[in-house]
């Protein structure tokens, strides 16, 4: 039974490398094996982590399950199933995981100076001086061309 209405998968979504599932959600206290056997009808796992939901911290019944199967269709088969429903009694959030689990992806390049401003054309800045009037009132400069 759908505990809500998610958005739908698609499948380009879905051409992903890895056959792990982050599923957000899980109740505190439960534990690897449950978690395997509601999800090992889907295919064989290789493996289930439960960590907490660092961006959740202090927050109830918020914890993480990644989920690896051997094989992507496993993990896409049991990912069209249970997204959106009860696992364990918790309705959770499933969703394929960014990375292959123990691997970290690349942090973003850090970003140096401001960043570079895009040179507006003079037709367009005297369209947008037509547009809008000063506050005091008077007219703007280029409208009296």
């Amino acid at each position: 039974r759908r505990c809500r209405e998610g958005p739908r998968v698609d499948e380009e979504a879905m051409a992903f490398p890895y056959a792990t599932l982050c599923v957000q959600g899980i109740k505190d206290g439960t534990t690897r094996s449950a978690i395997e056997a509601q999800f090992e009808e889907f295919g064989r796992i290789r493996d289930v982590t439960i960590t907490p939901n660092k961006h959740m911290r202090g927050v109830p019944d918020s914890r993480l399950a990644l989920v690896e199967y051997e094989k992507k269709e496993d993990a896409r088969k049991a990912m069209q199933a249970l997204n959106g429903r009860y696992v364990q009694g918790k309705c959770v959030m499933i969703r394929f995981a960014r990375s292959a689990p123990g691997t970290r992806p690349p942090a973003p390049l850090p970003r140096h100076g401001a960043p570079e401003l895009i040179p507006q054309t003079a037709s367009r800045a005297a369209m947008l001086s037509l547009k809008f009037t000063p506050a005091d009132g008077t007219e703007p400069d280029d409208a009296a061309d």
